[in-house]
């Protein structure tokens, strides 16, 4: 959903020639991605890449350094400046299945069940969130990983409330 979201539909107008396992993007879709910021001269495809190469490394800031933790929100905050939403949480954008590829709290301490993540016995693997904003639902889904035989899924339901039109 981050693509859909951040650059629009991924539905193809009936008259383009991209075949259809290639995704098209609406015209203001596109200029945001291509749009360059004044301050950093980035697109925000430029900072995508950078946000999800330093999520990589970081395994989704599991080992941030305090320098890399704060690199990441910079991005973050400057990537948010593209949004043509004012109001994110009233659109129909936020609702969907998201991919973690970032968190700043450990993995193990947003959520009980996955306490062993403080071990090396146990690897997380896709983490995914369910947000159904008119629902007020939030579920949160964890692959987890123990020895190569052993693996399964965390799951939890939350209700969730917005407190603004930007949270």
């Amino acid at each position: 959903r981050m693509q859909d979201s951040m650059y629009g539909s991924s539905e193809e107008p009936e008259d383009d020639d991209a075949p259809s396992d290639t995704p098209t993007l609406d015209a203001a879709a596109s200029a945001v991605a291509s749009a360059v910021d004044d301050a950093t001269g980035k697109t925000a495809e430029d900072l995508r890449a950078e946000i999800l190469s330093l999520a990589a490394v970081t395994s989704r800031g599991q080992f941030a350094s305090p320098a890399q933790q704060t690199r990441m929100m910079n991005l973050v905050a400057s990537i948010e400046s593209y949004n043509p939403t004012a109001a994110p949480v009233d659109t129909p954008h936020i609702d969907g299945i998201w991919e973690l590829v970032y968190t700043s709290a450990k993995l193990f301490k947003t959520n009980p069940l996955l306490i062993a993540a403080a071990t090396p016995l146990l690897e997380v693997g896709t983490v995914k969130q369910t947000i159904y904003i008119d629902g007020g639902e939030l579920t949160t889904e964890v692959e987890v990983r123990a020895f190569p035989q052993i693996t399964g899924t965390v799951s939890t339901t939350a209700r969730v409330t917005p407190v603004s039109p930007e949270r």
